[in-house]
């Protein structure tokens, strides 16, 4: 037995006829979407790149002296591979070049407790999770909807009579904003590169905590180093000051020798208390940098042997025991090594820093932000549809005459907006012109970083060897004024005056030695993380 309704009656006939306006009406609106989409034109908008040089500033000689030998020395600068300019490059463990396994360990625990790198990996976080709410747009939305009202109706024109009922329903909602002109597209384009840059502001911050913890390190070394130094000094001040104090006894200087060798060890004491000062608040610095209180951080004292001992003792056979040398030879550590940083280094390893990493994305993002400002003018085509069911009861929802649906597209476009629209492209173009000086501008300040490094390098290495030969010509002149001191010849001011080239000469070694080794820290941190060999 069927119930179905011929095809006269009523009821059937109707519903093909809405079928078929609605269908005529979304064929209708999807023709007008196109001829707009094919009447309308959007230009890409073009980003001057900077110019980028073959090289850096020749050289005239290497910017380190070693004695390495292949397979060890680094490989020619034509084989090094340049990185790509759109990813950031994953720095190694670049500080292992400096030879010391505590600041490996350091680094290890900076990478799990440094505040500042753990706010950074928040952000880019949050940056993907915009990038992912940006491609939703692309996906229709459905929605689940169940209600129940109870309402009172007039049932007469008169309102003498009204009714009360309650209806439920439940329905399922879909809503799909069809991408015509690319809003959406250009959406999760920006989102992407805001995750891209965000990704680069995490590496550049990493870099930065390991080049701020390596240079802290180096100059905790070189605090140590001087304390040590400059205990020597003190001890080499009260063995002057107690023979100036004999030879007063025995009437052979005056009071005024006494006071000279006074002031020359209150002098020592003051510079040793204010290395110690220095110390102290590296060693905080570094704490922090790891994420531990202060009061709870302590790192032993570890002066470096001497390493220009060799070069002293062949320069001058009868000088002293080299000043960076302590007393307890227990507590010295190797000196820190100075990277063997190779000759023309290609420019182009410049794209894989961080920053410009960063600034490029940014350009991209502003990019398509003018896109999405640029689609404002063109109409938004919204497919809806609905399928659900009413009734009185709740029972009665899953019987099929309770069976409701709706399906339609939905054509809007604005007409008038007092300029708004315009407005918000000229925003967007601005932004965008923005981003790209800010881009050149970082480029820029990148090569001028990598070229002060480069002849800070190169400098201060000609300074050390000149001031190498300085501090073995003030030992040979303190060695001979203590000569003639003990010999009645000299005075005691003349010896003080010996002691205190020696001493300013030994401190200014030490001070460009620590130059040269943050120096060398802070053009690995320029050039990105270092560099990368490639295969000869």
């Amino acid at each position: 037995m069927s119930l179905t309704c011929p095809s006269s009656c009523p009821a059937h006939a109707a519903r093909p006829a809405a079928t078929r306006r609605a269908a005529v009406l979304a064929v209708a609106s999807l023709a007008a979407a196109s001829l707009l989409a094919g009447c309308a034109t959007r230009t890409e908008p073009t980003v001057a790149a900077p110019a980028i040089p073959a090289a850096y500033k020749p050289a005239a000689e290497p910017l380190v002296h070693s004695d390495c030998a292949p397979p060890a020395c680094p490989v020619p600068a034509l084989s090094w591979q340049l990185a790509d300019g759109l990813q950031p490059a994953s720095s190694g463990p670049w500080w292992l070049g400096f030879g010391d396994a505590l600041l490996d360990e350091l680094q290890a625990e900076l990478a799990r407790g440094n505040a500042s790198l753990e706010a950074a990996q928040a952000q880019y976080r949050q940056a993907v999770a915009l990038a992912d709410a940006a491609r939703a747009g692309l996906f229709p939305t459905v929605g689940a909807n169940l209600s129940a009202t109870r309402s009172r109706a007039a049932s007469s024109d008169d309102g003498t009579r009204a009714s009360t009922g309650t209806r439920y329903t439940a329905s399922l909602p879909l809503s799909w904003e069809l991408d015509l002109w690319g809003r959406v597209r250009r959406q999760v384009e920006s989102g992407r590169a805001q995750a891209e840059a965000s990704a680069a502001d995490l590496a550049g911050v990493r870099l930065s905590q390991q080049a701020l913890l390596a240079q802290q390190f180096i100059s905790l070394r070189i605090a140590d180093t001087r304390i040590a130094l400059l205990q020597r000094l003190l001890d080499d001040d009260r063995q002057t000051l107690a023979l100036t104090r004999r030879r007063q006894a025995a009437g052979v200087v005056a009071a005024s020798d006494v006071d000279q060798a006074q002031v020359q060890l209150s002098a020592t004491e003051a510079q040793l208390l204010d290395a110690q000062l220095q110390r102290e608040q590296l060693e905080n610095a570094i704490a922090v940098l790891l994420g531990r209180a202060p009061a709870a951080f302590r790192l032993a004292p570890r002066p470096w042997t001497a390493a220009n001992a060799s070069a002293d003792a062949s320069a001058d056979p009868s000088a002293a025991p080299s000043a960076d040398m302590p007393a307890d030879a227990s507590a010295v550590a190797p000196a820190l090594q100075l990277p063997a940083i190779p000759v023309g280094l290609p420019s182009t390893l410049l794209l894989r820093r961080p920053d410009i990493v960063a600034a490029q994305q940014q350009v991209a993002a502003a990019r398509a932000d003018l896109g999405v400002a640029q689609t404002a003018w063109f109409p938004t085509l919204t497919l809806s549809a609905s399928a659900g069911a009413q009734a009185a009861s709740w029972a009665d929802l899953l019987s099929a005459p309770t069976r409701v649906w709706s399906l339609g597209p939905q054509l809007a476009a604005t007409l008038f907006d007092g300029g708004l629209r315009t407005a918000q492209r000229e925003q967007a173009q601005a932004a965008l012109d923005v981003a790209a000086a800010q881009y050149r501008q970082t480029v820029l300040a990148a090569f001028q970083e990598v070229e002060d490094q480069l002849a800070a390098l190169r400098l201060l290495d000609e300074s050390a060897r000149v001031q190498q030969q300085a501090v073995a010509a003030a030992r040979r002149t303190l060695a001979a004024a203590r000569s003639r001191y003990r010999a009645g010849t000299a005075s005691a001011l003349d010896l003080v005056s010996a002691q205190s080239s020696l001493r300013s000469a030994e401190l200014e070694r030490l001070t460009l030695q620590g130059r040269q080794l943050a120096a060398a820290v802070t053009l690995i941190q320029a050039l990105g993380g270092g560099w990368q060999a490639g295969a000869p």
